[in-house]
């Protein structure tokens, strides 16, 4: 932290905070960062990026922190370049390099062939580098320090679409651009190892911008110098959650506001449901119990 950034002066901030993260930090940095300007620490997010990745990061600030679990299933949207010819211990340009092979003789159409392999569902092995933990420690923590890094079972992912495909080359390598929408729980890193698996030459990310988090946009995110300069702009997470909405009585507002379980039956659907007083006040969020034979509090709103 610079000796000439100032603490923003503002109470209680709240709501959904969309920023622009620059490549070279971690997403922990940026949190600690904006924890600092906002004099908060109540921060959660809705999914990390690595260091060398730029772009959207979905913060939730103060009692926003309350709906990151409902935030966090959302298709993610990136624009990737996937360098063959180079194999990483980390997946992406950053990491040490385990192999090189030239891969100048790959056809367009070979590439080709093999890209078409990489849509719907599938099983994805992380990266050893990675935030997933096995017993007590993360991955990356094994990896780092030269311990064996244990087997984790490859995970069901989708790669919805892959749009705006290039194949630029250069004197010396490959490099594959893409636009990729793909479910939650997907690495990228991971699909760049795999495609230079698949074309027998290795493969790496050497660059990554998130563009999309569900309905969030990096076009509406801030930069942190914006929020260092006082002016962070909050959005509603009510507005995002797309859940449907009931009107209670003042009766059965009071009982929500105590958290009293509400019959099924006056439910729409069986899904997390915003309760709302006859005047219009936001009261909670309910959601069905684990055989879905009633209706609980799962946060508190008014």
């Amino acid at each position: 932290m610079g000796k000439n950034q100032q603490p923003i002066d503002k109470a209680s901030p709240d709501g959904i905070l969309l920023i622009d993260k620059p490549s070279g930090v971690t997403s922990h940095d940026v949190v600690q960062k904006i924890r600092f300007f906002l004099q908060t620490h109540s921060i959660g997010h809705t999914g990390t990026l690595d260091p060398l990745a730029t772009g959207l990061l979905v913060l939730c600030v103060g009692k926003a922190t309350k709906f990151v679990k409902f935030l966090t299933n959302h298709d993610k949207s990136y624009q990737a370049d996937i360098l063959l010819g180079i194999q990483t211990d980390t997946d992406d340009i950053t990491g040490k390099v385990l192999k090189k092979t030239d891969p100048s003789q790959l056809s367009d159409e070979k590439i080709l062939s093999v890209i078409h392999r990489f849509y719907g569902n599938m099983k994805q092995t992380p990266p050893a580098y990675s935030a997933i933990k096995v017993d007590g420690k993360k991955l990356y923590q094994y990896a780092r320090n030269e311990q064996q890094i244990p087997i984790v079972e490859p995970r069901e992912i989708e790669i919805k679409s892959i749009s705006d495909f290039s194949i630029v080359r250069s004197t010396t390598d490959i490099t594959l651009k893409m636009t990729l929408l793909v479910s939650k729980g997907t690495y990228i890193r991971a699909i760049a190892r795999d495609i230079g698996e698949y074309l027998h030459v290795g493969g790496c990310l050497k660059q990554l911008v998130r563009m999309q988090v569900g309905e969030f946009n990096l076009k509406d995110a801030q930069s942190l110098d914006e929020i260092e300069r006082g002016n962070p702009q909050f959005l509603n997470p009510l507005s995002f959650l797309g859940f449907p909405r009931i009107t209670v009585d003042d009766v059965w507002g009071k009982k929500v506001m105590n958290g009293v379980k509400m019959p099924i039956a006056m439910f729409q659907e069986i899904t997390p449901t915003i309760i709302e007083s006859r005047e219009g006040d936001v009261l909670a969020v309910y959601e069905p119990d684990e055989n879905q034979t009633y209706m609980r509090m799962s946060v508190k709103i008014a």
